[in-house]
């Protein structure tokens, strides 16, 4: 009997699936390749509409652009491409630490980068998208599969 695959993506995917950027072709081009949804947590929510609405005010962004991100992210749950999945936040930041003790001196990895690998095992997740190279080392040292970065 086959495993499920459970997928989690960080924000750098799903800025590049939903916006446009030098990546959104190849997010686009993984995300047609699934044949299963992304899960998601609420995490995944907050820091993607807070990067999407501090790239529009620091003007790197055009105005709407993260009105438009949340109405993207908002059709694509609609269509069930992705889905939220329930999680204890504790349980995740508590992973987070765990991850942060282990590996930030070594690698350098930023807070959200952590606490969105740490959610990803707290949902269960074979696979990991992003476009982050030490977020992708990150993911791959906790065992998930990568997809995205690097070309993978």
């Amino acid at each position: 009997m086959a495993t499920s695959r459970i997928l989690a993506a960080d924000t750098s995917f799903l800025l590049s699936l939903l916006g446009a950027d030098s990546n959104t072709r190849d997010a686009v081009a993984v995300v047609k390749g699934l044949s299963c949804p992304l899960s998601l947590s609420s995490i995944n929510d907050l820091e993607l509409l807070n990067a999407s609405r501090m790239a529009e005010f620091q003007g790197f962004k055009e105005p709407g652009s993260s009105a438009l991100i949340e109405t993207l992210l908002k059709t694509e749950r609609i269509a069930g491409r992705l889905v939220y999945s329930p999680f204890n936040p504790t349980k995740a930041i508590a992973r987070a630490t765990e991850l942060s003790c282990r590996h930030t001196l070594s690698h350098g990895h930023r807070t959200y980068d952590v606490l969105l690998v740490a959610a990803a095992i707290e949902l269960k997740a074979t696979d990991f998208l992003t476009f982050d190279e030490r977020q992708a080392k990150l993911a791959e040292a906790e065992g998930l599969v990568v997809r995205g970065a690097g070309g993978r």
